[in-house]
């Protein structure tokens, strides 16, 4: 298995970048902490860039290709945890087609809605109890903790894989030249979807619409 032992290493450095924000929103990736965590990514068929085990970590089963070694000051400035288990991975974010949530919404599924969550902890469980209601997918508005933070990450507890995200109205908003390109839900005005956030809005008694703050 091959050895990162210097900072100027490219796939270190982005992985480090992925500790802040605004490089996890350029990126479209963020880190994973921990075997049990990694094990269900794989499982959800996540698309994993790249998995690091720190150097003296016991064995794990871990795909070999994808695989390299850290040494144990360099993993530790990406880790997050207080006991890690020696594993982390690069992630790519679930993409969310334009229009895809509010097709999913408009049936007989809810929609979750946060509105200014800062607390990671309660995010997590947020998007915990959205998949295991079985709803549509959660929106976060603009306020909220980054849901691909590490702690909001732990918290989500594996529901991060299998729940749809989008941001505020304007994520769930489709432009005009794709409207023809989305298969809608039959009788969805042809006026509303250009915003069929706001239209759904409006229409209350059509899905389940909770409103969130910490």
């Amino acid at each position: 298995m091959k050895l990162i032992s210097s900072r100027d290493n490219p796939t270190y450095k982005l992985a480090l970048k992925l500790t802040r924000r605004k490089y996890r929103d350029e990126t479209g990736m963020y880190l994973l902490e921990g075997v049990k965590p990694l094990e269900d990514a794989i499982s959800a068929g996540m698309d994993i860039e790249q998995i690091f085990v720190a150097e003296g970590t016991g064995e794990h089963k871990l795909p070999e290709g994808s695989t390299v070694m850290l040494e144990r000051n360099l993993f530790a400035e990406l880790s997050d945890t207080r006991s890690s288990q020696g594993v982390i991975a690069m992630i790519r974010q679930q993409s969310s087609e334009p229009g895809r949530l509010m097709k999913l919404a408009s049936g007989d599924r809810g929609m979750l809605v946060l509105d200014r969550i800062q607390d990671p902890g309660n995010m997590g469980t947020m998007i915990r109890t959205a998949e295991a209601a079985a709803m549509a997918g959660v929106v976060l508005i603009k306020g909220c903790v980054d849901p691909y933070s590490p702690k909001v990450v732990r918290a989500a507890a594996g529901s991060l894989f299998r729940v749809t995200l989008s941001w505020d109205s304007q994520a769930l908003n489709c432009p005009e030249e794709k409207h023809s390109a989305l298969n809608w839900p039959p009788n969805f005005p042809r006026r509303a979807q250009a915003r069929p956030f706001t239209y759904l809005m409006n229409r209350l008694q059509d899905f389940i619409l909770l409103m969130l703050t910490s």
